[in-house]
């Protein structure tokens, strides 16, 4: 008798989290047009009709039909409608460890033909909204942003570097657990049992970013993410995140964006 197992099962994939954020079939005209988009998602465009673009650098991709692009979480955009465009758009996040998303290490976007019935098929079971359909959905979905990332890593666009990260995957779990602008350094230090000094030299050194600088980033994210995604009064999206008021959720998101949450969100309203 023998048994053979694979430890990766046990450890990687179950870190694996996949959220989607929002999805939907939409139909644009030349009002789509958006100036210095960055997310904190990924954003998958299966492109049934139109004319349209992203550009960086004044570099453009047309959005082609028959095609699927995906946009990755943190990279800059221009975003263009010549006459009009449709197309289904799953938003979504994709982390390994937590607060670290697969995607954020692309350095550009991917592109390839849209698998045989996609994406009517993906919306006919979206549609269905049976367990089994909902399972078959997911295996299609992970199919698809599997072969974007072999691609990146084939064609050396995938910059990312996951083994600092893991060392700190204790630290990152609990500033996902309890992300907030009370959150200090000190609060994880104790939380964890390790000195302030060697906490902070630590995990500059595996993941060459400073710790504070980190859990800006990660609230920021947040930030967006609730102004592109729901309707949620600046008000409710500072108390839920501990904001003293709506004033300083507003002065912390102009220290990054250089615009205020209300202007952002406006700026970005209908830009699936």
């Amino acid at each position: 008798m023998s048994n053979q197992s694979f430890t990766l099962l046990n450890t990687d994939l179950n870190r694996l989290e996949l959220r989607i954020i929002e999805n939907g079939v939409f139909h644009g005209d030349k009002s789509w047009m958006f100036n210095d988009v960055v997310s904190s998602f990924s954003r998958l465009y299966f492109i049934r009709s139109g004319n349209a673009y992203i550009e960086r650098d004044g570099h453009r991709c047309p959005l082609l039909p028959g095609r699927m692009y995906l946009i990755p979480a943190g990279s800059r955009y221009n975003y263009v409608c010549t006459s009009q465009i449709e197309k289904f758009y799953i938003h979504f996040e994709l982390e390994l460890l937590p607060g670290v998303d697969l995607f954020n290490g692309l350095r550009d976007y991917l592109d390839a033909p849209c698998p045989d019935g996609c994406p009517d098929s993906l919306i006919s079971l979206a549609q269905n909204g049976s367990l089994s359909s909902l399972l078959r959905l997911k295996s299609i979905f992970l199919d698809i942003i599997s072969g974007f990332l072999e691609q990146a890593v084939k064609e050396k666009e995938y910059g990312i570097d996951y083994a600092g990260f893991y060392k700190q995957h204790e630290t990152l779990a609990y500033i996902t657990a309890h992300l907030n602008a009370g959150l200090r350094v000190s609060q994880i230090s104790q939380a964890l049992g390790i000195p302030r000094h060697i906490l902070s030299r630590s995990f500059r050194q595996d993941t060459g970013i400073g710790l504070k600088d980190y859990m800006e980033q990660l609230l920021l994210q947040e930030v967006k993410k609730r102004l592109l995604t729901t309707k949620q009064p600046l008000c409710s999206i500072a108390e839920e995140l501990d904001f003293c008021d709506a004033y300083y959720l507003s002065r912390f998101f102009r220290k990054f964006e250089q615009v205020s949450p209300r202007e952002y969100r406006q700026r970005r309203t209908g830009q699936e």
